[in-house]
């Protein structure tokens, strides 16, 4: 009889620890994608918008005359450009504000 009790008393000390698969894991993060990094994709707005209560500051430039005149305007840049300065606020996730001068 004692011969069964020394026997069983490793058995008895695993039972008392918890078995991995009843242990909460945690779920991974998952990110989604970004299609756009920025609010404007070349000359157009995007989707994307700022966190809530930041701000956003721009400086955009466009350049009169077409890059096909090529060299006589130095590929457009000999021309006249036009600036453009925007600030924006995010009221909320998806939502701003902004003034521009263009």
């Amino acid at each position: 009889m004692a011969m069964i009790y020394v026997a069983s008393l490793p058995m008895l000390a695993s039972a008392q620890q918890r078995p991995d698969r009843f242990e909460r894991r945690e779920q991974p993060v998952v990110v989604p994608p970004t299609v756009f990094h920025s609010q404007q994709s070349a000359n157009l707005p995007t989707a994307q918008t700022i966190s809530k209560g930041a701000w956003l500051f721009e400086i955009s430039h466009r350049f009169f005359p077409p890059v096909a005149e090529g060299f006589q305007a130095l590929w457009g840049l000999d021309g006249p450009v036009a600036n453009r300065l925007g600030l924006a606020y995010a009221v909320s996730d998806r939502a701003m504000v902004g003034v521009v001068r263009p």
